[in-house]
C-alpha cells in the first residue's frame, strides 16, 4: 500500500470506484394521456464514485473527521428517450474538542447536493427523500453543536443547537389547470432546534435522562399531494416542544438499549380552523451494538412530526437500521466491509380542512434500503457491489406507489496512510452508545 504525505497526526483515506449499474425506474410518468397507466422508465448507467477522508487527531479522544464524496452517473436508457445524467456531492465534518477535563464540545456539519436518482440510501440523506421530485436536484445541510459537561461521577448535562435547511435547484415541471407548466426552485424549509438534557448513572449498567427539545420550522414550500396536479400551499410555520424521559441499559460491553417516552406539544396546522395546540404522545427505542471495526444501530419512534417538511406534519412513525464496518475480522473475511442502511417513515400529513371543518389527511409512506459491500482483492484494489430499493405510497389522488431498485457492480481503488484504517467511508456521525 502506498501513502500520501500528510500533516502530523493526520490520517488519509481515499478511494475511487467505477461501476456499471441498472436503475429500474429513473422516473415514472403517464406517457400516454389516453391510457390511465403510469409507466416506469428503466436505464443502465455507468458511474464514477470518489471519496477522500481526513482524520485529524487531537489530545486524548479528540478527533476531527472530514469526508468529501462525489458521484456521477451517465445513463443509457433502454427506450428512446432523454434521461439527463446526474449524481451527488456530499461533505461531512465531525469534531470532538475538549475544553476542560470534564467538558467537551461536539460539532457537526453535513451537506449534500444531489438528485434523487444520484443519491444513495447509505449516504445518510434519506431524510431528504421526497418521492414527488424524482427528476429534481436538491441541496440540504444540517449543522449542529453540543456542549457536554460532567457535573459529577454520576451526573452529566448537555446543551445542543442545530439547524437544517434544504432547497431545490432544479425540479420537473408541474402542469397547472390552465395547461401551463410551473417549475419550483428556491428555499424549501429551515428547521431550527434546541435541546437540553440531564442524565444520571444509577449503577454500572443503568442510567436515566430527561430531555427537553424545541423545534421551529419555516416551510417556504409545502406541496399538497392530495390535489391534482399538486400545488404549493405554503409558506407554513410550525413549532414543536417535546419532553422525553429515557432509560439506558448496558447489557454488555458491546450491547446497549435506550427507551424513551413522553409527549409533544405542536402548533396547529395553518389551515386548521381550530388553532389550539396539539398534544400527542412520543415514544422511541434505540439499540446499539458496537465493537472494534463494526457497529449496528436500530431505532424506532412515534410522535407528531414529519418525514419531510416539504410535505407538512402530522402523526409519524419512523424506524431505521444502520450497519457499518467489517462484520467478521478474521481470515479473508476481514477484507469484506459493508455499509447498510434501512429507513421507514409513515406520516398522516394534515393538508387542510374540508367543508365541515374536519382535517384532510394525506397518508405518505417512504421506505428505503441500501447495502454497499466492498471486498479488498489486494492492498490497493477491491470489488464493490451495491443494491438500493425505494418504495413510496401516496394518496390515491396523486398516483400509484413509487417503486425503484438500483443494482451496481464495479472496481474500487483505495489507499490509506494508516494500515489500521479501513478504506471505508460513510456520512454517518461516529456511533455514540449511551453511557
Amino acid at each position: 500500500m502506498w501513502t500520501l504525505p500528510v500533516l502530523p497526526d493526520t490520517d488519509t483515506v481515499g478511494r475511487v470506484a467505477i461501476v456499471e449499474g441498472y436503475n429500474t425506474n429513473t422516473y415514472q410518468a403517464q406517457d400516454n394521456p389516453n391510457v390511465p397507466l403510469v409507466e416506469r422508465h428503466p436505464s443502465p448507467f455507468t458511474g464514477v464514485d470518489a471519496a477522500l477522508e481526513l482524520r485529524f487527531h487531537g489530545r486524548d479522544e479528540d478527533l476531527t473527521t472530514l469526508v468529501v464524496d462525489a458521484r456521477g452517473n451517465h445513463y443509457e436508457p433502454l427506450q428512446r428517450e432523454y434521461q439527463s445524467d446526474d449524481g451527488a456531492f456530499n461533505t461531512s465534518l465531525h469534531s470532538r474538542i475538549t475544553l476542560a477535563p470534564r467538558t467537551y464540545v461536539t460539532l457537526s456539519d453535513v451537506a449534500s447536493v444531489a438528485s434523487l436518482n444520484g443519491s444513495h440510501t447509505t449516504d445518510g440523506t434519506m431524510f431528504a427523500f421526497d418521492p414527488t421530485q424524482l427528476r429534481s436536484t436538491y441541496w440540504i445541510e444540517e449543522v449542529s453543536a453540543a456542549v457536554l459537561h460532567q457535573l459529577s461521577p454520576n451526573w452529566r448535562i448537555s446543551q445542543s443547537v442545530g439547524v437544517t435547511a434544504s432547497g431545490t435547484l432544479q425540479s420537473a415541471p408541474i402542469p397547472l389547470p390552465s395547461g401551463q407548466l410551473t417549475e419550483h426552485r428556491g428555499l424549501d424549509y429551515v428547521l431550527a432546534s434546541m435541546e437540553s438534557d440531564a442524565s444520571h448513572d444509577f449503577d454500572e449498567r443503568n442510567s436515566g435522562d430527561l430531555a427537553l427539545r424545541y423545534q421551529y420550522a419555516l416551510q417556504e414550500y409545502v406541496l399538497d399531494i392530495t390535489q391534482s396536479p399538486p400545488r404549493n400551499i405554503g409558506p407554513d410555520k410550525s413549532a414543536f416542544l417535546s419532553l422525553l424521559a429515557g432509560h439506558s441499559y448496558r447489557w454488555s460491553q458491546e450491547v446497549a438499549t435506550v427507551l424513551r417516552a413522553g409527549g409533544v406539544v405542536a402548533s396547529a396546522a395553518p389551515r386548521d380552523v381550530d388553532q389550539r395546540p396539539i398534544l400527542a404522545p412520543a415514544v422511541a427505542a434505540e439499540l446499539f451494538y458496537t465493537r472494534e471495526f463494526f457497529s449496528l444501530v436500530a431505532t424506532t419512534g412515534y410522535t407528531w412530526d414529519t418525514i419531510n417538511p416539504r410535505l407538512g406534519s402530522g402523526p409519524s412513525l419512523t424506524a431505521s437500521l444502520q450497519a457499518i464496518g467489517v462484520p467478521e475480522h478474521r481470515g479473508n473475511w476481514q477484507n469484506l466491509a459493508i455499509v447498510g442502511r434501512a429507513q421507514l417513515g409513515y406520516s398522516e400529513l394534515i393538508t387542510g380542512t374540508d367543508q365541515t371543518g374536519g382535517f384532510q389527511y394525506a397518508g405518505l409512506g417512504a421506505y428505503g434500503v441500501g447495502l454497499e459491500a466492498r471486498y479488498a482483492l489486494n492492498r490497493w484494489l477491491g470489488v464493490i457491489a451495491g443494491y438500493e430499493m425505494r418504495y413510496a405510497t401516496y394518496p390515491s389522488s396523486y398516483g400509484p406507489p413509487f417503486f425503484q431498485e438500483v443494482f451496481f457492480l464495479g472496481l474500487s481503488g483505495y489507499f490509506s496512510s494508516d494500515r489500521s484504517i479501513l478504506p471505508l467511508t460513510t456520512f454517518t456521525a461516529p456511533v455514540q452508545p449511551p453511557g
